[in-house]
């Protein structure tokens, strides 16, 4: 009876890992990752011994399996869209302030995105862990057992309302991180252009790239810190909210 409740315990840790911001990084070796969600697990399984969870046989196994592995990957996937959106308005403000073209490899993302983009995402992977999140999101992966023990955990309706609802999140943090710097840049540009009609001897060309990236760089200093306070208490507040969900099904049970 132990092993089947290990093996669905350790797929809804093993889930959180897999998709986690900074946990699911190429950076830290697969073995580390593994090692750590057996001994999450091992922590967890005397509490779900007492729950009896039901396991009719290996069909059943597999099913609960998956649906462990998934609630498990919701949970650090809902965390890893504040980083995303992050990244988003980064590229929209790197795009117009000429840093786009220099790329370098994200290990968060295990892809190529342009200096800035990786700027706010060590930035706020900074934040996230000095404000503890990684032990929040720990705290809310087993928060959940207690709510939801395994074989007892269907998708609820305003569960799948919020994950679209946190799409649109994404959205709004790339907005919120972009548009100070882009209505400086703006702003520059319309400064640059009454200056070329005023002064016919100023070259547009030839000045516009190094103004549009001081701009750019000296409002993105000003503004990082409040980008990334913003993307965290998001963050704090979509989890806050998917587990108001699942508990709010747990409590229905």
């Amino acid at each position: 009876m132990i092993l089947p409740v290990l093996a669905l315990v350790l797929a809804r840790v093993t889930g959180l890992f897999v998709t986690a911001p900074l946990l699911s990084s190429s950076a830290i070796p697969v073995r580390v990752k593994a090692y750590l969600s057996l001994g999450v697990s091992l922590v967890v399984l005397p509490n779900m011994l007492s729950a009896r969870p039901t396991v009719s046989g290996w069909v059943d196994l597999l099913t609960g399996v998956g649906a462990e592995l998934a609630l498990g990957a919701v949970l650090g996937f809902v965390l890893s869209l504040m980083f995303a959106g992050l990244q988003l308005g980064a590229h929209m403000v790197a795009q117009q302030a000429g840093l786009a073209m220099a790329e370098v490899l994200n290990p968060g993302f295990d892809t190529e995105s342009d200096v800035l983009g990786n700027l706010y995402y060590w930035v706020a992977a900074i934040a996230f862990l000095a404000a503890n999140g990684h032990r929040v999101l720990v705290r809310s992966l087993l928060d959940t057992f207690a709510v939801l023990p395994p074989m007892g955990f269907s998708w609820p309706e305003s569960a799948t309302t919020l994950l679209v609802q946190a799409f649109g999140v994404v959205f709004d943090l790339a907005i919120r991180v972009a548009w100070p710097v882009l209505l400086a840049l703006l702003l520059a540009e319309l400064a640059m252009g009454f200056m070329g009609r005023v002064l016919p001897q100023f070259n547009v060309l030839v000045v516009g790239f190094p103004v549009r990236l001081l701009v750019g760089l000296l409002v993105v200093c000003v503004t990082i810190t409040a980008a990334v306070a913003v993307s965290v208490q998001l963050g704090s507040d979509l989890l806050e909210a998917l587990g108001g969900a699942l508990g709010g099904l747990g409590n229905a049970r």
